[in-house]
């Protein structure tokens, strides 16, 4: 039976109840709440307070109820009472500091959250609407002084700088304009210790094994010995990777709670049929991504390596039930150099390995086929409803197949359901914010996936503070970005725009050919160089760039736009416009990756169409 079906079946059972159980009204109260039928929560616990007036509890919740309702005096007259009753709680107070913060009282606001603070010295939510309040107060000293005791607490650093960042921006007075300045830049420096702690906490275990230390952990660190492993993996390092995946093999017992690190550690040294077993076991957890449950090597590996680890795969004996992760292997390791394996097997791929499919559908993505990728996408969930990896790209699946209402609730699903959030979470919402232009919105998820130690966010937070005019914060994120990832060639392409418009070009064009030299097909690198070439009058060098992407598709799009001839000469200045219109048209997007330009350039998807519920 719903919540909203058993409040009606109470209200009639009302008159049942003795006149004195004032516990049953308000638990009936409670049950309307949730049910968000406010009219009846009020109806039992006025029924409660009737036959115990001094029920604190109850006067607090007819109090938030009234406050639902925007009934603010009865709110406010409702925990007044509650403070009468019981002086010594905490949690009225707060509420009344709310309510005289929603009415616009800040000194009345001011006195009673600190009663509240006085009463329990770690309430957080207290502190976060005082700072907020003191603001409003244009109360410098008050404000430094609140976020100074809140450092000493186990604070949400979010938290504290949304409410800085989302304040208005006060006028009345020009000296606590300048405080109000200085308190913000002395949280970010704060703020920024913190995740430099949280980067070294990160990269300690890279830097252990570096240091040769790996030869002398004891077995109670094998969690860390395998975190070195992953570490290795992901920056493509073949001989340091095995070293502590064989380290772990050693020292690991053999119980289930080790099955996804065995998983790992047999494909790290290409024990094959080993792998397989442990797979079967997990392939339906949420404590390894689908994404490296296809892919173990995440694709960081050199070619060579892939083609010894596919020799090694064909040679693996495995039973007769297990073959199908042989195929699937031999298919998603070939994934590199022809996906058509993998269209090959795909009829093969049902029931509990369904999941399978995932693989391809990445590839339909990349193909901007989102329709079909979506299908399948949504296939393999079944049976991995709870791989936040897997429903993270349905959303930005939806995203870019133009569907921005539906990817953004999906985000939501996701990040409210306890076993998939995570700042990985946090960080591609961000992404995703920045590809729609929401560079605020965007911030604040990728503030949140920082602290929650995911630093691969500081791309993308770069690019929403440069796009939101932050040029100096931009860099700060995007210098650290490049530290943690030398060869992140999106973060290098921001901040290289970013110099560009700072007009440092020698250290822009440092950036700009270091990607166009790992990667010469890099849209958005091109982009920016010419345009600092025409800069620099160098007019030759601008027109070679420019032709280098003329024949992509994207060039025919802008130019449609700006009502430009698809075809014949083009002038210097037209050639500049498209440049200049082209960055402007794609928002936050500089990413290497044709599919999401349809995000900004649905002209882009020809396929766009709604994939069947």
């Amino acid at each position: 039976m719903s919540i909203i079906s058993k409040a009606n079946r109470l209200i009639n059972k009302s008159s049942k109840i003795k006149a004195d159980n004032s516990k049953a009204f308000f638990n009936y109260g409670n049950s309307s709440l949730k049910a968000n039928n406010i009219d009846k929560a009020i109806f039992f616990y006025n029924k409660a307070l009737k036959s115990r007036p001094s029920f604190v509890q109850c006067w607090i919740n007819l109090s938030q109820a009234y406050k639902s309702k925007g009934l603010i005096l009865k709110s406010e007259s409702s925990i007044n009472r509650a403070i009468k009753i019981d002086p010594k709680i905490s949690h009225p107070y707060f509420i009344l500091g709310e309510l005289f913060l929603r009415k616009g009282r800040l000194k009345k606001a001011v006195k009673a959250l600190e009663t509240a603070i006085k009463i329990s010295p770690d309430f957080l939510e207290a502190y976060y609407a005082l700072i907020n309040a003191a603001i409003k107060l244009n109360d410098g000293k008050k404000t430094s002084a609140i976020i100074n005791k809140c450092f000493k607490l186990d604070i949400d650093y979010t938290r504290v700088l949304s409410i800085l960042l989302n304040a208005p921006n006060p006028t009345t007075s020009k000296s606590f304009n300048k405080t109000y300045k200085t308190i913000l830049s002395n949280f970010m420096k704060r703020y920024d210790e913190i995740i430099y702690r949280t980067e070294m906490k990160i990269s300690g275990d890279m830097r252990a094994l570096d240091k040769n230390k790996l030869l002398n952990l004891k077995s109670e660190r094998k969690e860390k010995i395998v975190n070195i492993g992953i570490s290795y993996r992901n920056i493509g390092e073949e001989k340091k990777m095995r070293a502590a995946f064989l380290k772990f093999l050693k020292i690991a017992p053999k119980n289930k709670a080790y099955d996804v690190q065995y998983f790992r550690a047999y494909c790290a040294v290409g024990k094959y049929a080993d792998a397989f077993k442990a797979a079967e076991k997990i392939m339906h957890s949420n404590t390894i991504t689908i994404d490296e449950l296809s892919d173990p090597f995440v694709g960081a590996m050199s070619a060579d390596f892939i083609k010894k680890q596919l020799d090694l795969v064909s040679r693996a004996k495995v039973p007769k039930r297990l073959k199908i992760w042989k195929t699937f292997y031999k298919a998603t390791l070939n994934r590199r150099i022809n996906c058509e394996e993998l269209k090959k097997i795909s009829e093969l791929i049902v029931g509990k390995y369904v999941w399978m499919k995932y693989p391809l559908a990445i590839d339909l993505r990349n193909n901007r086929n989102f329709v079909k990728s979506i299908k399948f996408l949504t296939e393999a969930k079944k049976v991995r409803p709870k791989d936040w990896l897997l429903n993270c790209a349905i959303a930005e699946a939806l995203l870019c197949n133009g569907q921005k209402q539906e990817a953004f609730k999906q985000f939501e699903k996701i990040y409210s359901d306890k076993f998939m959030r995570n700042a990985n979470v946090k960080a591609w919402k961000g992404e995703c914010h920045i590809f729609t232009g929401q560079y605020a919105k965007a911030i604040t998820d990728l503030d949140s996936a920082i602290v929650r130690e995911n630093p691969i966010a500081y791309t993308w937070r770069g690019a929403a503070h440069f796009k939101s005019g932050m040029c100096r914060q931009a860099l700060k994120d995007l210098n650290r970005a490049v530290r943690h990832r030398p060869n992140d060639l999106e973060a290098r392409v921001w901040r290289g725009e970013v110099y560009r418009i700072l007009k440092k070009f020698k250290r822009a064009l440092l950036d700009l050919n270091f990607v166009i030299k790992q990667n010469r097909g890099y849209l958005w690198a091109y982009f920016n160089r010419a345009l600092i070439k025409n800069t620099l009058k160098d007019y030759s060098g601008m027109k070679q760039d420019f032709d280098e992407i003329n024949n992509h598709e994207l060039i025919d799009i802008i130019k449609k736009r700006l009502n430009l001839k698809l075809s014949g000469k083009i002038t210097r200045k037209q050639i500049v416009e498209i440049l200049i219109k082209g960055l402007e048209f794609a928002k936050g997007n500089r990413r290497d990756d044709n599919y999401l330009l349809t995000i900004a350039f649905p002209e882009y998807n020809l396929k766009l169409k709604t994939p069947a519920a």
